[in-house]
């Protein structure tokens, strides 16, 4: 279990929260929303050509600290490496399919978004090296293909309809990945 302690730095507040990995302790931190203190906010490691490099996120800070224990708590039990990297981004999925029976795609770039925060402090706590932008990048991508891959017949892709954005509304529509693929829209 981890505890969620607060922290100013450099005027910015973060959460942190610490994890024990393979004997290690790993630090995850992330920058809480000034506009709602329950929130954490973090930029995407999308690649470019998905979206534009100012994509934020921000998900509940209880939420956020669950999901990086999960995958603490599973590169704990099976070791840190490659593969069990891996599984313990495809065993949060599962999870989430579990409780959902879908999985949006907003919902998984989210997911890949917190394994890469994740990520980053492995890297930095168990290996003394620092992930780069280019290598989280290509990880994002290789995971987003993949997720597509495994769970093809449970994504939904979000469509939104701005055209009432003035009036201060978006519609978002779901549509069926496979729907897609098959192109039966």
């Amino acid at each position: 279990m981890y505890t969620i302690e607060r922290r100013n730095i450099q005027g910015n507040e973060f959460a942190i929260a610490d994890f024990d990995v393979d004997g290690i302790q790993v630090t995850v931190a992330s920058t809480v929303f000034s506009e709602n203190r329950d929130y954490v906010i973090f930029k995407s490691k999308m690649p470019l050509g998905y979206t534009d490099e100012s994509l934020e996120t921000t998900v509940l800070v209880t939420e956020f600290f669950d999901d990086i224990e999960s995958f603490m708590d599973y590169l704990d039990q099976f070791g840190v490496s490659a593969e069990s990297l891996y599984s313990a981004f495809f065993d949060l999925c599962q999870q989430h399919l579990s409780k959902y029976q879908r999985l949006i795609d907003t919902d998984l770039y989210c997911h890949i978004d917190k394994f890469l925060i994740a990520l980053f402090s492995i890297y930095k706590f168990v290996y003394q090296k620092e992930l780069s932008q280019k290598e989280s990048r290509d990880i994002w991508g290789i995971l987003k293909n993949e997720s597509f891959k495994r769970y093809k017949e449970f994504i939904y892709i979000s469509e939104f309809d701005f055209t009432q954005e003035l009036l201060g509304s978006s519609t978002r529509t779901l549509k069926k990945l496979t729907d897609i693929l098959e192109g039966n829209l």
